[in-house]
């Protein structure tokens, strides 16, 4: 029996389409492999992004959003904002209780020093005789604690 037309169209179908399948298939392993390999660099691409970003962090640490002092800034840092006023003036507020030491009583002052000047630092009149209510001005000294020598003596007994 004579091979018509159709049945080699038919051979040669089949061998290109096993043809054909063994490429799909190598095609797929390949895909396969990219597929594995895309995922491992994704992985890592997140965790370098993670590092970047806590680096980037660490980068933007200055004096002002963390506790760091103002000496660990890198140069071209701006410096620190001045504080907003708040339109009051410095110091006790009107109405405000005046907290001051009180002075010592004259007769528990240790020493005195008269200060008397010559002349009259308005006038330059000469200055004679004593003020009736002199400034009184007092300074208290904390003074240092007594040093205290202490000795230590050690005793042995007789080793058994």
């Amino acid at each position: 029996m004579a091979r018509s037309f159709w049945d080699d169209r038919i051979d040669e179908s089949e061998r290109e389409n096993l043809e054909l399948r063994a490429k799909i298939r190598e095609q797929q392993a390949v895909i396969e492999t990219q597929q594995k390999t895309i995922a491992v660099l994704e992985q890592r691409i997140e965790q370098l992004e993670a590092r970047r970003r806590g680096l980037g962090a660490l980068l933007a640490r200055n004096s002002g959003n963390s506790s760091c002092p103002p000496s660990s800034d890198p140069p071209g840092v701006p410096p620190p904002a001045p504080p907003k006023r708040t339109g009051r003036k410095r110091g006790g507020q009107p109405g405000h209780a005046k907290h001051s030491r009180h002075r010592v009583p004259p007769e528990r002052v240790n020493r005195t020093i008269v200060v008397k000047p010559e002349v009259c630092r308005r006038c330059g009149d000469a200055l004679h005789g004593d003020d009736p209510a002199p400034h009184r001005h007092q300074v208290i000294d904390v003074p240092p604690p007594p040093l205290a020598a202490l000795g230590w003596c050690t005793e042995h007994g007789p080793i058994r």
